[in-house]
């Protein structure tokens, strides 16, 4: 057995925190003009009651007040909602504050002088999180959601927190199960690295000329040296060396990621002004068994808690009104 202090991993505290209401994000896309169209949402006293999860009950009040943390959470306002998409928050919404209810009443009937220290300190490490969340602190201050639901959220956060804990701490893994599960799937564990050179100049004027002396022949490092703004590349022909995902900007990422060996692309526009890329080569490597660890304890945590979550539900009593 794994016998070490280990708080939930930040990436478990994250989706505590973002998916307490799973599936509620919409596509950018779909975001629908409604000013000329019916209002989206239908008007239900705020104390009118959804659902009951035995003597606990789900208010309209709570269920509208989660639906706009849940937009904040994936970038949006209630207002950039269509009249389906808010149906279908409400109702991913609706589900999932069922089943923080049910986890709350699961963890009550354990008693909290059962939790460890470590299952206290995930908890608190997740509420420090929101509390530094500008934007939710703005909707509380803004009258959008109440002092009360924003408890509400917190003490649900925290729960979940505990709950994962929990459920890590109920499972008993050791290194040979961790091991043996990374051997057995070696494509989740692969991570792709693109051979990347680049020309950065001011302005598209600037990429042009570029483009004409590669179109003559020039050689594409000569000319980084030549004309690209990037101090720190040019003198290594531009040569930003392999790199991975969330390593170099955005822009850039998305176009290196798709090119063709060999290819060279642009002028792409990032923050820092136009870049040229050319792309040397493409490989995967296998990260090792160190990175991936914690990795592997969540993915092993959030299956057991999913099967937990199922059977919990089943043995509540949860009338829909």
């Amino acid at each position: 057995m794994i016998k070490r202090a280990r708080m939930i991993s930040p990436l478990v505290a994250i989706l505590i925190v973002l998916l307490m209401f799973s599936g509620c994000g919409s596509n950018d896309n779909d975001v629908k003009d409604n000013s000329d169209s019916e209002p989206a949402v239908t008007v239900i006293d705020d104390s009118a009651v959804l659902a009951k999860v035995g003597e606990d009950e789900i208010t309209s009040k709570l269920l509208r007040e989660f639906m706009v943390i849940s937009a904040h959470y994936a970038g949006k306002k209630i207002d950039d909602y269509s009249k389906d998409q808010l149906e279908e928050l409400r109702a991913n919404v609706l589900e999932s504050a069922v089943t923080n209810v049910v986890i709350r009443q699961h963890l009550e009937s354990l008693g909290v002088e059962g939790m460890s220290q470590e299952v206290v300190a995930s908890a608190e490490n997740v509420a420090a999180r929101i509390y530094k969340d500008e934007g939710l602190l703005k909707l509380v201050e803004d009258g959008e959601v109440s002092k009360d639901t924003f408890a509400e959220y917190v003490a649900f956060a925290q729960y979940r927190s505990w709950f994962y804990t929990n459920t890590m701490e109920a499972l008993n893994l050791t290194q040979e199960i961790l091991r043996e599960y990374y051997e057995k799937n070696p494509d989740s564990f692969m991570r792709t690295y693109v051979d990347i050179s680049h020309i950065m100049v001011a302005n598209v004027d600037e990429a042009a000329l570029v483009f004409e002396e590669l179109e003559k022949g020039e050689d594409f490092a000569s000319l980084a040296d030549k004309y690209s703004k990037d101090i720190a590349t040019r003198g290594e022909g531009g040569r930003l060396g392999p790199i991975g995902k969330n390593e170099i900007w955005p822009e850039l990422e998305e176009a290196a990621f798709s090119m063709e060996i060999g290819e060279v692309r642009g002028p792409i526009r990032s923050m820092y002004g136009q870049s040229i890329l050319l792309l040397h080569d493409r490989f995967q490597e296998l990260l090792s068994f160190d990175v991936v660890e914690e990795y592997i304890i969540d993915i092993f945590v959030a299956e057991a808690a999913n099967e937990k979550i199922k059977e919990l539900r089943k043995g509540t009593s949860i009338p829909y009104l």
